[in-house]
């Protein structure tokens, strides 16, 4: 298609428009500039087909043809003034911190329990941050509960890994196999903590749980019955 095939000459200056303007009183096609500045005979008819009488959505900014709206005011602009920072753009702001902070202030005050779940779970994140620290400190440091594995490539999957002391004593750390069974592990740490095997009827496997002592069944998996990270006690 050529381009003379699109839109109309205006009849004041004879220029080719892309977006002509139908005058309704004298019926002939005018360019922006000249559609309210020209000599209308409204007797006068053209022989050109009239084109289809459209409505001209205007910049609100210059007032041209507009052809895009605002993304965030959604008013009319033609491309020059298209974005908010080329014409006075009346979106509403985002809240400011202030503002999002009295919002939560009021749920806070309308929904206490609602409140004191969102600071009882930001409060654990740091918990568990330091935990899991300090495992990954005691897998450095411990050392193996059978001298026979001390070399072994076993993955920190396969192994537990707790802290270990005789009741108030000094605290050591042992590493043992998932799969020992907590009888076999009664024996490696006790002469691991240096208890002779004549004294190991006066001693039990123990775990701290909640400030208590709970002791462990010597015939179960060691590792179903303490979690990487405990206190064993002797």
């Amino acid at each position: 298609m050529d381009l003379l095939d699109i839109g109309r000459i205006c009849a004041a200056c004879n220029q080719q428009d892309f977006l002509p303007i139908l005058c309704l009183h004298c019926s002939l096609s005018f360019c922006g500039q000249h559609i309210n500045a020209h000599h209308c005979h409204p007797t006068h008819q053209s022989h050109l087909p009239s084109p289809p009488i459209a409505s001209i959505v205007r910049c609100a900014s210059c007032n041209d043809p507009s052809v895009i709206s605002c993304s965030r005011c959604q008013r009319p602009y033609c491309p020059h003034h298209r974005h908010p920072n080329d014409h006075t753009c009346s979106s509403k702001p985002s809240p400011t911190p202030a503002k999002n902070q009295a919002a939560r202030d009021l749920l806070a005050a309308h929904f206490p329990s609602t409140s004191r779940t969102a600071n009882k779970n930001a409060a654990k994140k740091p918990a568990v941050k330091n935990q899991k620290l300090e495992l990954m400190k005691m897998r450095h440091r411990a050392l193996a509960a059978d001298p026979k594995l001390q070399s072994s490539t076993m993955s920190a999957q396969q192994r537990s890994f707790v802290k270990v002391q005789i009741n108030d004593g000094p605290e050591k750390i042992f590493w043992l196999e998932k799969t020992v069974i907590a009888g076999k592990a009664f024996d490696l740490l006790a002469n691991q903590m240096g208890i002779p095997a004549s004294n190991f009827d006066h001693y039990r496997l123990c775990k701290k749980s909640d400030q208590q002592l709970v002791a462990l069944q010597n015939d179960l998996v060691f590792a179903d019955q303490v979690a990487d990270g405990d206190s064993i006690i002797l």
